[in-house]
């Protein structure tokens, strides 16, 4: 399943909302029946696997939390540990609640800070749009000129027959 940053994020909101009410474990979460293997269980893992096979870069360094953060997840700075890491860490169901909950904090602010995404419905439109042959383009712009021509030719209170 190939995705995009935004599919990844929303992907991971879900998993750790979930994760967030229940304290439960990545792996047994029940989205990966739809969405399928990910790469350590993380949908953003396997977005930086598969941006890095076609970059170059390294996984990590390409994974939107990275990017927002800049930081890895499973890595503390000065001797503390992320947020997922404390939650990788935790032995009690109310320790996975609480850390995963500051997790889901961060997920969602790094989604918040994406840009807008583009109004698919509208777009769809465009698509939906009838293709106009040359010879159909040709013919509708001369009957619109000769249309206007006819109209610019009226005296003001006098109307079309």
């Amino acid at each position: 399943m190939e995705l995009t940053e935004r599919q990844a994020l929303e992907i991971t909101r879900e998993l750790w909302v979930h994760l967030a009410r229940t304290g439960g474990k990545k792996e047994r979460w029940e989205g990966w029946a739809k969405y399928g293997y990910m790469y350590n269980n993380c949908p953003l893992c396997r977005y930086g696997s598969q941006v890095s096979s076609s970059t170059g870069y390294k996984r990590c360094f390409v994974c939107p939390y990275y990017k927002h953060f800049g930081k890895k997840c499973y890595s503390g700075s000065h001797g503390q540990n992320s947020h997922y890491q404390s939650w990788e860490d935790s032995r009690t169901i109310e320790e996975r609640i609480y850390y995963a909950d500051l997790f889901l904090k961060q997920i969602n602010e790094v989604i918040a800070s994406l840009p807008s995404p583009i109004n698919e419905d509208y777009l769809k439109g465009f698509n939906d749009c009838k293709r106009l042959t040359y010879l159909e383009l040709v013919k509708a712009q001369h009957n619109f000129h000769t249309t206007l021509s006819a109209l610019t030719r009226l005296k003001p209170n006098e109307k079309e027959v």
